[in-house]
């Protein structure tokens, strides 16, 4: 019958050794920070490659097909409009000039 070795070199079972790993987490410094370090990287390279994924998935679509119909331009302004509005800031003025000069009403506030 074939004897299989279930120990490592220093003599403890291989699940002992194991068991010890998990026992030296929180307890070595080292370990912690190795960890620490390994999952950030396995964690950047993970965000990384969901990155470049949507940037190759999206850089194959059609943009154009995605944008609305540009309308035909409209005149900028008609000579209606403007006149409209210069109408309205003479206004502006004319009442802006009298509110300079004073109280138009009467005196009395009680007329």
């Amino acid at each position: 019958m074939i004897k299989i070795n279930t120990k490592n070199r220093k003599g403890r079972k291989a699940t002992q050794a194991f068991s010890s790993f998990i026992h030296r987490i929180g307890r070595d410094a080292n370990l912690d920070w190795a960890l620490s370090v390994g999952f950030a990287f396995i964690l950047a390279l993970a965000l990384v490659g969901v990155a470049y994924t949507t940037f190759v998935r999206t850089s194959h679509l059609n943009v154009t097909a995605l944008t609305a119909p540009v309308a035909p331009k409209k005149a900028i302004f008609s000579r209606s409009d403007l006149q409209n509005v210069l109408q309205a800031y003479d206004d502006r003025v004319v009442q802006s000039a009298q509110l300079q000069k004073g109280y138009a009403g009467p005196a009395d506030p009680s007329i």
